[in-house]
């Protein structure tokens, strides 16, 4: 393509090439000196010397200024309209397909203006070094721009250090030999790519940002220095789109006739019927403009807002109920629907209507009984109906249709009502509600439910919400003070998308922004520059979570983590060895974060550490014993237990495990005597082991990837034993064991491949029961030292608690117990009985295990 893309022959060359800048301070200088030469005119000098201007020289000069004057006016005007103007060439799909058969084209006739001005001013600077045109000088050149400022600034970046940088790499350009062209592979390269893209896109015309996006992915050179600005070419990418966008919604000058969308003709209602009761109880949807907040949730629900728009427009009956959790943007669907109609973009049969929401409340507050409230909603549905452009909207339609309003105290059950009017062809329906009410109550009546048509409107995905944070971000700034860095939007998404889990996107993500504003605001913090580190601080402040960077603490903590557990646990190092690790994966930021964070199965004879080891994690690494949540296997035997889990849409079964994972996303799970569970719940728990995340019975999303997932079994402990007395090593024990677990059809193996590693606790042999022992006696002494009491315990009393207490069946349990019924019992009776006092010394010896 290099040897015909010529810039010099492309109609929008001729709006680069004039120097127009001079036009505008032109025409300021010059309507300066005619009105001073003007001045001079009108209020000659008295008593003029043959040197002095005379009014006839004043006025010549004024005439002539004027001459200027009107001749940069028309040229300006020429610019405007006919070298700005440059005639759509042909669509950029057909282009492309062209050239991907062989064709070739003059990419130059397919720039924008601004993209234009980029090649030229990169054409300019290597024809004056004498270098090729390759997409280091294409960078330099976009640099030279002005809306280069909105990219690094949003990135963080000082533009004149990365300015410099670009240039010691285009002064180390090789000299173009005589016979060697302007444009070698390299830019061929840049331009087909951003053909490409633009034709993807459905452009009219090659932006400057597609070609900025082309330069950056098609050279490495360019991303190492991104890279060495500590941005990568993903966030180079995302923040190009971004500048695109505000560009074209904020920056470009909108058709004169644009300011007239939406202005009504002065009888258009007219032609239609009073809505007295209607007005009373109801109010208009509101359209808002570019600079609101609410406008940018309507870009992301343009294919929602489309289906409504075809379902209403249909002849014969069609109502819609928009089915999704609060805060997916049922109502920027409502919103969006109603910004068409006002604009006149709708579908003709839909032109001229009212989208009018009905506030139920007032309804139910107004009327004195039941009989009141359906009669009153009879009366406004009649008024919708007859007044012929009216489309209803009603929030929770599900608070008053279903059996069950029947049923419940001040309830109201308007379906009986709704039917009539929901098949007549002049009354036209909106309803919102959320999938398990829908379910429940809509779904319960057929009658109702077979009147409305189903739009499903999802939650966004996180790139989705990343362009709404992006749109008002802006407006957010303005009523902040603060400047807000696409790496702070991006942070946002992220963090809400892995640690809040109880309310969709984009609600979370704008609610975490928000909270982050008032917080940078609140602090003072110098600069006003919301950055990344702000995001994390607010998120791990509000979740409990250690975010944002590593250091004091934390870090001693993650670098002994080993220590720091087996001051809890004796022996098991395999265990501790395998579990630290996980953690200082995720915490580094290094691991896959669609699993969970890590999945342990441990498995070993009863009373040797497997549950303690989990313990041990949750105080040590998540805080505190309350971030582990520990199910019970045994509990789960039955096929209906899942509904515990999982909940039940049927009986309104509260799904109890999911909705602890949502409350707390960072936790560590804790599955004991997993072999006891149901095969379903088995299944259950493959899904989450393997995919990170389940949908409960109401359909809702539950995301496990800030989890550690701990399974506990005693299957195989005879087994283990038996190999142990052998002298073999856990490694060589753990795949035989895994095989006799397989065999035994005790686990799938599809089920145990699902774990991160199993990890095999062998029997305690005497010295760790002695070292146990002393743990636990330890924990006895500090519990009583917290209660005023002096304690002293004899050396050889773990010992001889650990000879006497242990058994090798029940293993450290049975030790637990022993100390319980000897000492502990014991000295609890004395306390109550007045024997021990606070400040007393409480003496334990060998003596008191007897």
């Amino acid at each position: 393509m290099s040897n015909i893309f010529d810039l010099h022959t492309s109609e929008a060359y001729k709006a680069v090439k004039y120097p127009v800048r001079v036009v505008v301070p032109g025409q300021i200088v010059f309507t300066l000196l005619s009105v001073l030469f003007f001045l001079f005119f009108l209020f000659p000098k008295p008593n003029l010397s043959p040197t002095d201007f005379s009014p006839a020289d004043a006025l010549g000069l004024f005439l002539v200024c004027i001459s200027v004057n009107v001749w940069f006016l028309f040229f300006w005007m020429f610019y405007l309209l006919r070298l700005r103007h440059v005639p759509e060439p042909l669509r950029l799909d057909e282009v492309w397909q062209y050239v991907q058969k062989g064709g070739q084209v003059n990419a130059a006739n397919y720039l924008d203006l601004a993209a234009v001005e980029l090649f030229y001013k990169a054409d300019l600077y290597a024809r004056r070094k004498n270098i090729a045109v390759d997409p280091i000088v294409l960078l330099h050149g976009y640099l030279k721009t002005r809306r280069s400022d909105f990219m690094f600034s949003r990135m963080l970046i000082n533009k004149t250090d990365f300015e410099k940088s670009v240039e010691i790499i285009v002064n180390s350009q090789f000299q173009r030999k005589p016979d060697e062209t302007m444009h070698g592979a390299a830019f061929d390269a840049v331009v087909l790519a951003a053909l490409e893209d633009a034709a993807q896109k459905k452009y009219h015309f090659i932006t400057l940002d597609v070609v900025v996006r082309a330069i950056v992915a098609r050279d490495m050179t360019i991303q190492k220095i991104f890279f060495d600005f500590g941005v990568k070419k993903d966030d180079v990418m995302n923040v190009s789109e971004w500048e695109e966008h505000y560009h074209f919604e904020h920056e470009v000058a909108k058709p004169f006739l644009f300011n007239f969308r939406g202005v009504k003709g002065l009888a258009d209602d007219w032609v239609y019927g009073y809505t007295l009761t209607l007005d009373a109880y109801a109010h208009d949807i509101a359209v808002h403009s570019l600079e609101s907040a609410e406008h940018t949730h309507i870009h992301a629900k343009e294919d929602e807002i489309g289906q409504v728009e075809t379902i209403l427009a249909q002849s014969g009956r069609n109502n819609v109920v928009l089915i999704g959790e609060a805060g997916v943007g049922k109502k920027s669907v409502v919103a969006g629907f109603a910004q068409r109609i006002l604009y006149g973009t709708t579908l003709p049969p839909l032109k001229h209507k009212r989208l009018v929401e009905l506030d139920v409340n007032r309804v139910l507050a107004r009327s004195r009984d039941a009989a009141s409230a359906i009669a009153l909603f009879e009366k406004i549905l009649a008024e919708c109906e007859r007044a012929g452009n009216v489309i209803l909207v009603i929030d929770n339609l599900d608070h008053v249709i279903g059996p069950q309003r029947r049923e419940q105290l001040g309830a109201v059950d308007f379906s009986s009502v709704l039917i009539p009017h929901l098949q007549s062809e002049h009354f036209q329906l909106i309803a919102l509600t959320d999938p398990g009410s829908f379910h429940a109550h809509i779904e319960a009546v057929p009658s109702v439910a077979v009147l409305l048509s189903k739009v499903e409107v999802p939650e966004l995905n996180e790139a989705e919400t990343l362009e709404i944070l992006e749109d008002i971000a802006p407006k957010l700034e303005r009523r902040s003070g603060l400047f807000i860095s696409y790496f702070a939007l991006a942070e946002v998404v992220s963090a809400a998308g892995s640690f809040i889990q109880n309310v969709p996107f984009p609600e979370k993500a704008i609610s975490l922004l928000s909270e982050v504003l008032s917080y940078v605001s609140s602090h003072a913090l110098i600069g006003n520059v919301v950055t990344q580190d702000h995001v994390t601080e607010v998120i791990s402040k509000k979740t409990g979570i250690p975010l944002g960077r590593i250091e004091g603490e934390e870090k001693a903590k993650l670098l002994n983590m080993e220590e720091l557990l087996h001051n809890r646990i004796i022996g098991q190092d395999q265990a501790v060895k395998h579990v630290a690790a996980a953690l200082r994966r995720i915490r580094s930021g290094i691991t896959e974060r669609k699993r969970p964070i890590g999945t342990f199965l441990f498995l070993g004879p009863t009373g040797v550490g497997k549950t303690e080891t989990a313990k041990a994690l949750a105080a040590v690494y998540f805080g505190s014993d309350e971030r582990m949540i520990r199910l019970d296997m045994t509990e789960y035997q039955e096929a209906a237990s899942i509904n515990r889990l999982i909940g039940n849409a049927d009986t309104a079964a509260e799904a109890q495990f999911a909705n602890a994972i949502r409350e707390n996303p960072f936790s560590l799970v804790v599955l004991d005597e997993l072999e006891k569970a149901h095969p379903n719940v088995m299944n259950l728990f493959l899904q989450i082991l393997d995919e990170g995340r389940l949908t409960d019975a109401f359909e809702k999303k539950v995301s496990f990837k800030n989890t550690i997932i701990i399974a506990t079994s005693n299957a195989g402990a005879e087994f283990i034993r038996e190999y142990v007395k052998t002298g073999q090593n856990l490694s060589s024990i753990a795949t035989r064991l895994l095989e006799h677990l397989m065999k035994s059809s005790i686990f799938k193996p599809e089920f145990l491949n699902r774990f991160d590693a199993t990890i095999v606790f062998s029997p305690l042999t005497m010295d760790e029961v002695k070292q146990i022992a002393a743990l636990m006696l330890r924990g006895l002494a500090a519990r009583l030292e917290n209660k005023g009491y002096v304690v002293t315990m004899e050396d050889a009393l773990a010992d001889e608690a650990a000879k006497r207490g242990f058994d090798q069946i029940f293993g450290a349990r049975e030790l637990r117990r022993f100390i319980q019924e000897k000492l502990e019992n014991v000295i609890a009776d004395r306390i109550i009985k007045g024997e021990y006092k606070e400040g007393d010394t409480i003496s334990l010896t060998v003596t008191d295990l007897t």
